[in-house]
C-alpha cells in the first residue's frame, strides 16, 4: 500500500513539472496583429451620430470597412483598402475611442487621408492619434489625393482615440478614412514587396526604362504598408538591346530585391497610326490623334506622350468608344498609360470627377483601370493574342464634367519567337514575386486593388487554454497532497505499531 501511495505522489509531482514547463500566456502573442476596426468602440462623435462611454447613442456609428456614404471600398490617394474606418467630422474636431487595455500590443499603424468619396472639393483635414488623453502624433493638413502614415508606440496604454478635425477651413467634403488601422507587436522589419502600380513593361528596342509613376507596396511585420515610388536607380540589369523576355531586379533596400519581367520587342504599332472601324465621342466629334483638343501633346499624370488618343465620354450612360479590327494581324500585347488629360485642368472644381477605362476584346472586357481622378495614371498591359476586334472605352463615373481622357502611348506588340529563357538568379535574399508581374505572354491587367495586409486571426478566447492549465495544475496538486497525507499517515501508523 505504501509503494502505491509513493508512486501516486511521484506522478503528481511529474505532471506539475511538465505543466509548468509550458508558459501561460498573458495578452497578445508577439506575432499577433489585429485590426482596430474589428474591436468595439468605446465612444465616438462624428457628423451623423455619437456614443458616450456609458453607451448612450444618437444617430449612427462611424462606418467600418467601407466608405461612409456610397459603401464602396475605402480609397485614399488612389489606393483601395478592405479594412478601415470612414467618417466625416461634424464639428471642428471629432473622434473614435477604443479601449486597448490588457491587449498586450506595442504598436499602432494606419494610413490616413481624405477618402475618394470626398472628391477634390472642399479643403483640408487633419488626423491625430491620442493615447490616454494625450495627443502623441498628428498628420498636418491633408488635401484630397494626399496620405499620411502613422507608426506609433502604444506600449502600456489603455485608450486610443482616432481624431479628425476640419483643417480649420470648414467641414464641407471632409469625408476621411483610417485605412488598415492595426495593433501589433511587430519590429518594423520589411517582410514583402510587390507592385501597387506597374512601370512600363513592353519596350521597343533601344528605349530607356520608364517608371510611369509606378509605386511599390512595402509590407512590414507590424502590419504597416508604405507606398514607395519606383526610381530608376532601384532598377538593375535592364538592357533594351536584347530582344525578348527579360527578368530585371528591383532593389527596394539593401538585401531585399524583387523580380520584374519585361519584354523588348522589335515590332510595335501605335493605334493612333492605324485606321479605326468606328467611334463615338462627346459632341459627335472625332477622337484626337497624338494631341489633345487644345492642340498640345497628350499628357497624363504629368507624363507627356508623342503618341496616343484623346476622347471624352458622351454622357453619364454613354461612354466614349473607338473600335479597331485587328483580325489576323498577329498582335499579342496591348499597352497604354491612361488617365485624364492635362486638358481636363487641375482646378479644384474639376479634379474630383471620376472616370474608368476599359479594353474590350471581341465583346468581352479584358482590361480595366481603377476609378481615376485628375492627376492619376494607370498602365494597362493586356494579352490580346487571338483577338479580332478591340474597343477602347472610357466611362464617366459621376458626370462628364471635365472628363477629357487620353490613352497615352497606346501600342500593339508582336512577341518575338525565342527559345525558353532560363530562370534568372535572384540578386538578393529574400526575393519576393510581385503580384502584378506580367509573364512572357502578359495577362489582362487587373484593377489596382491592393490586398489588405494578411492579419493572423487571434484566438477567440486565449484565456481558455490558460484556465484549463490552471485547473489541471490544481488537480495535480490535490492528488499529490492527498498522496502525501496518506503516506504520512501510514508512516505514523507504522511507527505506532512498532
Amino acid at each position: 500500500m505504501k509503494i502505491r501511495n509513493v508512486l501516486c505522489l511521484f506522478v503528481g509531482l511529474i505532471m506539475s513539472v511538465v505543466l509548468f514547463s509550458f508558459p501561460i500566456s498573458v495578452g497578445a502573442e508577439e506575432s499577433d496583429r489585429i485590426y482596430l476596426s474589428d474591436l468595439p468602440m468605446k465612444s465616438y462623435s462624428w457628423l451623423h451620430g455619437s456614443m458616450t462611454e456609458d453607451g448612450t447613442t444618437t444617430g449612427r456609428a462611424p462606418t467600418v470597412d467601407k466608405t461612409e456614404g456610397a459603401g464602396n471600398k475605402i480609397t485614399i490617394a488612389g489606393v483601395q483598402y478592405d479594412k478601415g474606418l470612414c467618417y466625416h467630422p461634424g464639428s471642428a474636431c471629432d473622434e473614435i475611442v477604443y479601449d486597448i487595455s490588457g491587449l498586450g500590443y506595442s504598436r499602432f499603424t494606419a494610413i490616413v487621408g481624405k477618402d475618394l468619396e470626398a472628391t477634390a472639393n472642399g479643403g483640408a483635414v487633419e488626423f491625430f492619434v491620442v493615447l490616454d488623453g494625450e495627443i502623441v502624433a498628428q498628420s498636418g493638413n491633408l488635401f484630397f489625393g494626399e496620405s499620411y502614415t502613422f507608426d506609433i508606440d502604444i506600449t502600456g496604454k489603455s485608450t486610443i482615440a482616432l481624431r479628425i478635425n476640419d483643417g480649420m477651413d470648414g467641414i464641407a467634403w471632409d469625408t476621411s478614412s483610417w485605412a488598415n488601422p492595426i495593433l501589433s507587436n511587430g519590429t518594423g522589419a520589411l517582410e514583402k514587396v510587390d507592385f501597387l502600380t506597374l512601370p512600363k513593361i513592353v519596350y521597343k528596342k533601344g528605349e530607356s526604362f520608364e517608371t510611369y509613376g509606378a509605386k511599390l507596396r512595402c509590407t512590414y511585420d507590424n502590419g504597416l504598408e508604405k507606398y514607395v515610388p519606383l526610381s530608376n536607380d532601384m532598377v538593375k540589369n535592364f538592357n533594351s538591346e536584347t530582344l525578348g523576355e527579360q527578368i530585371i531586379n528591383v532593389e527596394v533596400e539593401p538585401g531585399f530585391a524583387i523580380e520584374l519581367k519585361i519584354y523588348i520587342a522589335e515590332e510595335i504599332s501605335y493605334l493612333s497610326d492605324m485606321e479605326w472601324e468606328s467611334y463615338a465621342v462627346y459632341g459627335g466629334g472625332t477622337p484626337f490623334k497624338d494631341i489633345n483638343e487644345i492642340g498640345n501633346k497628350i499628357s497624363v499624370a504629368g507624363i507627356t506622350f508623342d503618341k496616343g488618343l484623346r476622347v471624352h465620354p458622351i454622357s453619364d450612360a454613354e461612354p466614349a468608344e473607338i473600335r479597331y479590327n485587328i483580325k489576323d494581324m498577329g498582335y499579342n500585347i496591348f499597352t497604354a498609360y491612361v488617365g485624364k488629360d492635362a486638358e481636363a485642368s487641375s482646378a479644384v472644381d474639376c479634379t474630383g470627377s471620376k472616370i474608368q477605362f476599359e479594353l474590350l476584346g471581341d465583346g468581352q472586357v479584358i482590361g480595366q483601370s481603377p476609378v481615376l481622378v485628375y492627376g492619376e495614371g494607370y498602365y494597362m498591359n493586356v494579352d490580346i493574342t487571338g483577338i479580332s476586334e478591340l474597343v477602347l472605352r472610357v466611362n464617366s463615373v459621376d458626370g462628364i464634367f471635365c472628363d477629357a481622357s487620353s490613352w497615352g502611348d497606346v501600342r500593339l506588340t508582336k512577341l518575338v519567337v525565342q527559345q525558353a529563357t532560363p530562370e534568372a538568379t535572384p540578386v538578393a535574399t529574400p526575393v519576393a514575386t510581385p503580384v502584378a508581374t506580367p509573364v512572357a505572354t502578359p495577362v489582362a491587367t487587373p484593377v489596382v486593388t491592393p490586398e489588405t495586409t494578411v492579419v493572423p486571426e487571434k484566438p477567440n478566447n486565449p484565456e481558455t487554454d490558460d484556465f484549463s492549465k490552471v485547473i489541471i495544475l490544481a488537480i495535480c496538486i490535490a492528488i499529490s497532497s492527498v498522496a502525501f497525507v496518506r503516506v504520512g499517515t501510514k508512516s505514523k501508523d507504522y511507527v505506532k505499531e512498532n
